[in-house]
């Protein structure tokens, strides 16, 4: 599935591209269905890359490659990558972090993949105009990552299955999120191999809490 998707994401690319240098002429509804079509195949792709990833949880074959980096320059890279989607949304993303943060001994793109989901979810659910707020902190030996958001919250019936593999709160269908349910199964899977733990909190109509742990390691 992910040859054929990568094939089409490369066409549209040189065709966007010889289009923005006027190599091609092209209407403003020409680009925009192209856009279109590129939006959608993207999605695509993170959903075989999401299903590959659980494959290779499972069977335990997910290779961490650590190295020392700065969490919350990963997160602000993130906040941009996310700009577009949380303005379409009316949400605005704001981080907070401790200073002389330590470097996290982590698999980085890994640890990208669990922010990006929480991150996804929190402005998926957000019901209206509203605050998504992420502090980064340490506390000794743990450095603590957390996202508050003013979503709708998780009816108390679905908290027990937040993590589950495909499952897909009752609010998914009430406000019609996208999505395969395996965003925070993959997220808790990463950070617990990782020696961490993560966690949630929530109340119904006012919003949640994510959060996850990770050891602070030196490379050594």
């Amino acid at each position: 599935l992910r040859s054929p998707l990568s094939a089409v994401k490369w066409q549209l690319n040189v065709m966007l591209s010889e289009e923005s240098k006027g190599e091609v002429a092209m209407t403003e509804h020409s680009r925009s269905c192209l856009e279109a079509i590129y939006g959608q195949n993207e999605r695509m792709i993170r959903a075989v890359n999401d299903l590959l990833e659980v494959n290779r949880i499972e069977d335990n074959d997910l290779i961490l490659r650590p190295t020392l980096f700065s969490l919350y320059a990963l997160t602000e890279q993130i906040r941009k990558s996310y700009e577009k989607f949380s303005s379409a949304n009316n949400v605005n993303i704001t981080i907070f972090a401790q200073n002389d943060l330590p470097m996290v001994f982590a698999d980085e793109e890994r640890i990208k993949r669990a922010i990006e989901h929480l991150i996804d979810n929190a402005i998926r659910y957000s019901a209206k105009k509203g605050e998504i707020k992420v502090n980064i902190k340490y506390y000794g030996d743990q450095i603590v990552w957390k996202i508050i958001d003013e979503e709708v919250g998780i009816p108390g019936t679905d908290r027990t299955r937040v993590f589950d593999k495909f499952f897909r709160s009752v609010n998914a269908s009430r406000y019609q999120t996208e999505g395969s349910g395996v965003g925070l199964f993959i997220a808790k899977s990463i950070i617990k191999m990782h020696g961490g733990v993560i966690g949630y909190s929530s109340e119904l109509e006012k919003g949640s809490t994510f959060w996850f742990s990770l050891p602070i390691k030196s490379k050594s």
